[in-house]
């Protein structure tokens, strides 16, 4: 099996790009934070930033499936070992757990991009095959003053019927491209549903808060306001009394404004005029592992300013200590009793949580199994994710007297996440700076889009800051 990967030289490689909250489009004047670029990078495992393209035999869907079945049983078979044997998961045992849990997750996505092959295919008797939207294509033309066409201008066209008033001055890219359904004598039930290339929808497949079921809205023009809503009032009362008012009151619960994440990045223009599918991917996955990263790491973490939305964790965690069981049931609970377990429920950890959790038993004499469920990664009965991105360094026992606080925790959230709103306004919106890195061959690349995020109902969620070994 022979595995090719294209390459570039220095020159040609584009920055990894860094992303920041500046002021929206109240105060546009704030330049960007500068980007480094290693001329030395290589790739990377940890995220996807490269993709290899495998042009030897490839399995079917039917032999990756059983590979994953294959996969799944020699797991039961090391945890029930293990749990026979009423001890913890040796060091070869973890190791090989997590590699066949990497390898499931590969199988995940390569069957999912398989199928997602399969359903575009168009029966394409008697019509002409029409050309995709890309990305890269439209910064070329762009770059030189070329007037966009075919699908790069339906692309901007249907960016400035979105726009929401926050543009930066550059072209507007959406981060949803759908055509509509067109008839075609063609196919056999005369609707095709033409889906030009996304150019940055590869941003909601890399939140863990769209795996966890948050809501996600786009498109939004202006502020946007949710109403909190009381209890309904509900009594007995005798046959010919009254019935009580019950109406439940309203009140602002949330209101999101648009806050500008920007970020810039310098590319080569050896690189813009390639015409390479590897590349178009290459260029769209770095704006939107970006974009995605820095949501994350703000929403998940603890700091607030001026410029950027406050955090999860923003507000300290009131249950606190080492991570066990006992907690874990505990936020649970928190949040049953508020009346919060429905809709999206899961759990999301901080990466060190979760790999602790792997080999932790749920009572110390080992019965019950291990905390997190390996098999589904289910915690508690509900899903369990996990992201560097979770707030650390987070308090996990007080100051008492002269001993000072401790502060070796991790965070750990537990809700319904259908009640956790990601909003965003207008489009990505690219201007391109031929001057400024002229000198070196290379364009400039500054890019702004406009987020917020927040809870419609805080009592659906439970924080905890925990300690792990």
């Amino acid at each position: 099996m022979t595995f090719h990967l294209f390459t570039m030289p220095p020159t040609a490689r584009p920055a990894s790009i860094s992303v920041v909250w500046k002021p929206s489009r109240r105060d546009l004047t704030k330049k960007p934070v500068r980007l480094t670029r290693s001329p030395t990078a290589t790739l990377k495992t940890s995220k996807t930033i490269f993709t290899l393209t495998n042009y030897g035999k490839r399995k079917t869907i039917i032999e990756l499936r059983e590979e994953k079945k294959s996969l799944s049983v020699e797991s039961r078979g090391i945890l029930a070992k293990a749990q026979e044997e009423k001890r913890k998961l040796t060091a070869e045992e973890s190791e090989k757990l997590d590699a066949n849990e990497m390898r499931q997750r590969e199988i995940n996505i390569e069957i999912e991009e398989r199928n997602d092959l399969n359903n575009s295919q168009l029966n394409r008797e008697g019509q002409k095959e029409s050309r995709r939207s890309s990305l890269v294509r439209l910064l070329r033309n762009q770059m030189m003053g070329i007037p966009q066409s075919g699908p790069e201008a339906d692309l901007v066209s249907r960016a400035s019927e979105r726009a929401a008033g926050l543009e930066a001055g550059g072209v507007q890219v959406p981060f949803e491209t759908r055509s509509p359904m067109t008839t075609s004598s063609g196919v056999s039930n005369g609707v095709i549903d033409q889906d030009n290339m996304d150019i940055v929808l590869p941003l909601e497949k890399k939140l863990v808060f769209a795996e966890a079921g948050a809501t996600m809205l786009t498109g939004l023009k202006g502020d946007i306001a949710f109403p909190g809503l009381s209890d309904v009032t509900v009594a007995w009362d005798a046959e010919t009394d009254n019935a009580a008012d019950g109406t439940p009151s309203h009140s602002s619960a949330l209101k999101l404004t648009p806050k500008r994440l920007c970020a810039y990045c310098d590319i080569s223009k050896q690189l813009l005029v390639q015409e390479n599918q590897d590349i178009e991917g290459y260029v769209r996955n770095l704006i939107a592992v970006a974009v995605a990263q820095k949501l994350e790491n703000t929403a998940l973490g603890k700091a607030a300013s001026g410029d950027a939305p406050a955090g999860i964790f923003y507000t300290a965690p009131t249950l606190k200590g080492d991570f066990s069981w006992a907690n874990v049931v505990a936020m649970e609970t928190a949040v049953n009793e508020a009346g919060g377990v429905q809709g999206n429920m899961a759990y999301i950890l901080h990466s060190k949580i979760y790999g602790a959790a792997k080999t932790l038993p749920k009572h110390t004499s080992s019965a019950g199994g291990l905390i997190i469920d390996r098999e589904g990664n289910m915690l508690n009965g509900y899903k369990c994710l996990n992201t560097g991105n979770v707030a650390t360094q987070l308090e996990t026992a007080p100051a008492v007297g002269s001993t000072p606080a401790v502060n070796d925790g991790y965070g750990a959230i537990f809700g319904n996440w259908a009640d956790f709103v990601i909003a965003n306004w207008g489009n990505l919106d690219i201007t391109i700076d031929n001057l400024t890195q002229a000198v070196g061959g290379k364009v400039r690349l500054v890019l702004n889009t406009w987020w917020n995020y927040g809870m419609t109902r805080t009592a659906s969620f439970k924080t905890g800051a925990f300690a792990v070994d």
